[in-house]
């Protein structure tokens, strides 16, 4: 089968929600490689939620993990700080876990879930809510063309060591319930098939379904925003996945 085949054939297969397995991750050697797109998902001014799992290898130094930079908008970040704590940053607002720590050698499900008029909270595996006010914050996120949009590092520097998997951003703040569906006791989901569907974005499967047959595209097989695996060989897709 081609290439270009088998990725018609994974966005067909997800977007239909079927045959869904998790059978491979992305990872990244925390010095050069990471994932690229030349404009980013579009927030705006609502509620949103980020959704991600990680395998973290190396704790040396800040990671980034996800950032959107560039655009009269708002520029934002998820990292791993040099204290070794989840957060989010950007100029409206810096909202850090004080409650949980990323694991080194696991596979961990986060979620930060943004209600502009109420709360941010993040989750680790589910649980443990970390809760901020924000409701007298406000910020467009904007996104789109003249965005550069990462995933595993931020500009030339903070790369990651580890792996990423199944990254989703949603138009909505995800519920408690909702999350621990997605989590499904530590092993993902089908996110098609969730409660807020409708409100889903974008969903990065790190190389499913099409496998090693996607390199160097990674697909988003929601949204449609692809993304470039740079530095990278099709090795950096791997099989060590949560389950």
């Amino acid at each position: 089968m081609s290439i270009a085949i088998g990725i018609s054939n994974a966005i067909g297969i997800a977007k239909a929600g079927l045959s869904y397995s998790n059978l491979h991750s992305v990872v990244f050697d925390g010095t050069d490689e990471y994932l690229t797109a030349s404009k980013s998902p579009i927030f705006g001014t609502g509620n949103w939620s980020i959704n991600f799992w990680i395998y973290r290898t190396s704790t040396s130094g800040a990671q980034r993990l996800i950032t959107k930079s560039g655009g009269s908008d708002e520029a934002w970040s998820v990292l791993i700080t040099n204290g070794g704590s989840m957060q989010f940053i950007s100029n409206p607002w810096n909202d850090g876990d004080g409650t949980n720590s990323p694991g080194t050698s696991t596979w961990e499900m986060w979620t930060y879930s943004v209600d502009r008029s109420g709360n941010a909270i993040w989750y680790k595996n589910a649980a443990n809510p970390n809760s901020k006010a924000v409701s007298s914050i406000r910020g467009d996120f904007g996104g789109g063309k003249g965005c550069l949009f990462e995933l595993g590092k931020n500009g030339s520097s903070y790369n990651f060591a580890g792996n990423l998997d199944e990254i989703s951003i949603w138009g909505k703040a995800l519920s408690s319930s909702e999350i621990t569906a997605l989590y499904n006791s530590g092993a993902p989901t089908d996110l098609l098939t969730s409660s807020a569907v409708a409100n889903l974005n974008h969903w990065y499967r790190m190389g499913d379904p099409g496998g090693t047959g996607s390199f160097p595209t990674i697909l988003d097989v929601r949204g449609g925003l692809d993304m470039t695996m740079t530095n990278m060989a099709s090795s950096n897709i791997t099989t060590n996945v949560p389950s």
